[in-house]
Order: structure tokens, then sequence, then C-alpha cells
């Protein structure tokens, strides 16, 4: 037995008291033997406590610990080898053989016996994470397994072996996600119009696409090792800036974008944006960067044109003469006024800004209700033409070609140009003008005649028709030459202009030939006042003096409205009325009128 005993100097001994017969002659007698074991009792406490401490971490180790003696008997598990292998306590274990683990291979079959960790650690193999398949009813769990064979002091044959083993099931499943995850995002990078690159902390590339390469140019091969040299790719007035926003970000570890430009050749700059984010390991730790770069090349080239286009239309808008709105139309509000119109208008933009009616105020008083109808009618097809009145009161003529089209904030808007006509509208009528008009006498040409006398039958007006038609023409062009002709052409026909009223038609049709148009009961009259008129002595340049006669014949429409005859066709058959009712009046003796009955 084992007791405590206090020394002389007050410190405290551990002793073993064992009593032992001794035979001494005929007799037994008890010996007595105390020994010191103060050490030995020190040294054993601290073995236990290692033990116990030993015993604890191969409790809570969360690998399956099995150890098996040299016949392949299980002697001692933790915990979570009974719970890996779903048997709950590890005394269930105990004294089980190798078998009660049923690995099996890949292909669902029993693991063989040469084959089974257990058995090549008892032959002194050691197994190092192998995987095997360990059933469980119907499931199959993937273990990783290692076994090493246990060796007593001074034996070359192992006494046991120690196994050891862990469920990877679900990290092999992730692993496959991952590898899966990984092979999606390659196969969609690869596929990805945009380049995408991923950067370690220093900002070295550990992996880029195909079209990161195409845009900038770098072929970059991975062996496994950071590219760290890409910036010097970098136009070097753009490299400090990239270092600073990379930076930022590590500092911030926050994402960040840049625009920079890469440098292909002597020749080449490529413009991109690039974008990027970072990326942090599963403790949360910032491990670098994933990001991507869009060639911008093309699109700075477009905008940079856009903005030529632009102000080159600026200073278009600004330097024609042509006035550029664009309007709201409910309500009439302008949107953008060019700066024609402060001559076209009268009023700045900025005054049509402010004051909207200024432009109506502009219109001429009587064209603004036409005006508004068009505006309220949408029907902007066509060109459309009115007056204005500018600062300087002068009429213009202004003719607008307009849109509308839907905004998506501002509703119906209206676009329009408007042009100043005025002087086409003037040498339009100048030119309507020569073209129904007689050159020489300023009377109206035959086809003057045609469209007023059309005009006069079409609005029921009975009228009068005297063809005249000179008689002593020819002996003075003749005798005095063709200028003394036209000055007697001239004078007969300010002569004939003389005798009607201000509502009646003078016209020439060539020649020596004049119509006068009157009213069909003032017809006689005319004729007889023609006459006389003609008849007075004609004076010529040079003290010349000439006369001429004139006969005359009359045609008259009395139908009024009603009268199914086309305009066209009565004015023809007037006028040749009129004409065959002259001859008769030349066969008839000259300077006198008949009148077609």
């Amino acid at each position: 037995m084992e007791c405590r005993l206090t020394g002389a100097s007050g410190e405290m001994h551990v002793v073993e008291w064992r009593v032992e017969p001794v035979e001494l002659g005929p007799a037994w007698a008890a010996l007595s033997v105390i020994s010191d074991v103060t050490n030995i009792a020190a040294t054993r406490d601290v073995l236990a406590g290692a033990e116990a401490r030993q015993r604890e971490i191969f409790e809570a180790l969360a690998e399956g610990v099995i150890v098996v003696d040299a016949s392949g008997v299980c002697v001692d598990a933790n915990r979570a080898a009974a719970e890996l292998l779903r048997l709950g306590e590890p005394e269930l274990l105990m004294g089980a053989p190798a078998e009660a683990m049923p690995l099996v291979e890949d292909s669902g079959e029993p693991v063989e016996w040469e084959r089974h960790p257990v058995w090549r650690a008892l032959w002194g193999e050691t197994v190092v994470a192998e995987s095997f398949g360990v059933r469980f009813s119907s499931r199959v769990r993937t273990m990783q397994v290692s076994a090493r064979p246990v060796y007593a002091l001074e034996t070359s044959e192992p006494v046991g072996a120690a196994i050891t083993f862990a469920d990877v099931t679900d990290r092999i499943a992730a692993e496959a996600e991952l590898a899966a995850s990984e092979a999606r995002f390659r196969n969609l990078a690869a596929m990805a119009p945009v380049g995408i690159f991923e950067a370690d902390t220093d900002g070295a590339l550990v992996f880029v696409n195909e079209a990161w390469r195409h845009i900038t140019g770098l072929d970059v091969q991975h062996d496994g090792s950071p590219v760290a040299d890409w910036l010097q790719a970098v136009h070097e007035e753009d490299r400090d800036r990239v270092l600073e926003v990379l930076y930022s970000s590590s500092e911030r570890c926050e994402p960040a974008a840049a625009d920079f430009r890469f440098v292909r050749d002597l020749r080449s700059l490529v413009s991109v944006h690039a974008v990027l984010r970072p990326v942090f390991a599963d403790d949360r730790t910032w491990s670098g960067w994933l990001g991507m770069i869009v060639d911008m090349t093309d699109e700075h080239r477009l905008r940079a044109q856009l903005r030529h286009n632009e102000r080159r239309l600026r200073e278009l808008v600004e330097h024609t003469p042509d006035v550029m709105i664009r309007a709201k139309l409910e309500p009439f509000v302008f949107d953008f006024v060019s700066p024609a119109s402060a001559h076209l208008v009268g009023a700045a933009p900025q005054e049509l800004y402010r004051h909207q009616l200024t432009f109506l105020r502009r219109v001429d008083p009587s064209d603004r209700r036409i005006v508004l109808r068009w505006l309220a009618s949408r029907s902007f097809d066509e060109p459309f033409r009115f007056r204005l009145r500018g600062g300087d009161s002068k009429v213009r003529h202004v003719e607008v070609r307009a849109r509308s089209h839907r905004a998506e904030h501002d509703g119906d808007m209206l676009e329009a140009v408007l042009r100043d006509v005025t002087g086409d509208v003037a040498a339009h009528d100048e030119l309507d003008a020569l073209a129904h008009q007689d050159t020489l006498t300023g009377l109206l040409n035959r086809r003057g005649l045609r469209e007023s006398l059309e005009e006069r039958v079409r609005s029921c007006v009975s009228v009068g028709v005297l063809f005249c038609d000179l008689d002593g023409f020819k002996i003075v062009n003749d005798l005095h030459g063709h200028d003394a002709g036209d000055q007697v052409l001239a004078i007969v026909a300010a002569r004939l202009a003389g005798t009607v009223r201000g509502s009646d038609l003078v016209a020439r049709l060539g020649g020596d030939e004049f119509v006068v148009v009157v009213s069909a009961a003032d017809a006689e009259g005319c004729a007889e006042r023609v006459l006389a008129s003609i008849e007075g002595p004609i004076s010529l340049k040079g003290n010349h003096s000439v006369t001429v006669g004139v006969s005359i014949g009359i045609s008259t429409h009395l139908h009024g409205c009603g009268d199914d005859q086309d305009e066209a066709e009565l004015v023809d058959r007037l006028l040749a009325e009129a004409d065959q009712a002259m001859y008769d009046a030349k066969r008839a003796g000259k300077r006198r009128f008949v009148r077609r009955r």
C-alpha cells in the first residue's frame, strides 16, 4: 500500500509499505518493507495526466480514429469514429473485426482484403489519404482513410494499426461543384465580348480571357505564376491614375472604375473602360480583384464624330436664315428657337421663351385664324404658308415645313422650319403676271384672257366678247417699219383700255388682234366707243402721223347658271363666233362691228 509520511523537516513523502510473510524456522513472521516512492509517484501522476490529456484530444478529434491489434480486432476508438460509422457509441466498435468498416470501391463492390487499409497497415504499409466508399444501407459515403502500422519496442512486426478517416462526401461534392462553376466561368469568359481578368493583391494578373488579350494586344500566357508587367502596356499618361484606382479600391475594399488607354503598338491606342471589384477569401480577407474591360475606342471615335457633327449642326442652326423651332403642342410652349427668329419674326429666342404669344402677335392679323387652325389640325404633311409682320412692320411671306411626334415625357411635340419666301412669292407673282400679260402692251395675253373669261362664265355672269382686228395696220408696218407698228399697237391698247370700265377685260391675242370682254348688255355700246377711239390720228416718233381703223365682231353669252356646257368649250365658242363676226365686218366694208346672231 502507499501512504504519505511527513519527514523530520516537514516535507511530505510518498512511501510504499509492503508486508511479506517470511518463514523463520518452524514459524512464520511478517516482514515489513517501506520504500520512498515519492519520485515514482510524481512521474506516475505526470504520465497519468498526459494520458488523460491525450485521451481528451483523442475524443475531441473530428476525424474518426480506430486502433486494432495484430489480428485486426478493434481495441480502441474515439467518438467521431462511432458517429462517422453510424454506431452512436465507441463501445460498439470494441472487439469488432476490420470488416466492421464496410469499405467499397467506386464500382460499389466490397474492397478486397489485400486492398483494405487495415490489413495493409498490419502488413507494415503506410496508407495515406486514400478514398473509399462506406456503405450505409442503400447510401454510400466517401471516406478519406489513412492507416499506419504500430510497433512495440524492439519488434519488427506490427503489433497493431491506427486508422484515421474522415467523411469527405460533402467536400468532394463541393469541390466538384466548384470545378463545374470554374468551368462555367471560364467557358463564359471565353465567349464574353468583354475582357475579363483576375488579379492578386499586388495587381498581378492571374487570369485573363481571350477577349482581354484581343483588346489589349498582350499575349498573356499563364504558367501558374502571376503576370505583373501588364501595367507597362498602359499609356504612360494614364499609368498613375490606374495605380491610384487600384490603391483606392484596396484601401476601401470597394468596387472601382477607370478609363485609360493601352498602347498596342507605336501607332495604335486602345481606349478601355475598366470595372473591378475586390475578391475575398473564405475568411473574409481580401485576396485580389475580379474585373472586366470594355473596348471604348470605336465609341470614343463615334462620340468625337458626334460632337463634331453637333458643333457643325449648331453652327449651321446659328447661321442659317431659316428659323428652326421645337415646341410642345399642349400647352403650346417653345422648347427651342434658333437665333434667326430675331430677323424673321422680329423677336429673339429668349423673348419667345418668356412670352409664348409674341409669335402669334407677329402673324399678320388676316392669317392668325388659319395659323391657329393649322396648329389645331396637327396636319403637318404639306408645307404651310402665312404672313408675318416683323419688328420693322414689313410683311414677310413664310413657308413652314413641320412634323409632329410624341416624346416620352413631353407629349406631342412640333418640330418645324420657317423659311422666308417673300422673294419667292414676289418672283412667282411676277412670273404669273408675265405668263398672263402681253409684254408689248401690258394687256392680258391669250392665256390670261382665257382664264379670266372662264372664271366669269363659271361665275354665271353674262358676257359680251368683242373681237377687234385693226384695219390698215399692215400699211403702217410696210411704210414706217415694225417700230412704228409697235407704237401703234401700244397706243391702240391704251385707247381700248380707256373705253371700258375697270371690271371689263382687254387683251391682245397677238399681231393686231385684240379682245374686249364686257357685259352682254354693253357689248354694242362698247363697240361704238372702240370704233370712235381708234379712228383718231396716231402720232409717231419722227413727227409722223397715221390712222388705222378697226373691224369688230361681237358674240354674247346670256344663259347664266345652269348651262351644262363646259367653261373651256364655251369660251372657245364665244371667241370663234366673235372672230367669225369680225370677218363679217371686214367683208361688209371694215371700220364697223357685226354682232353674231
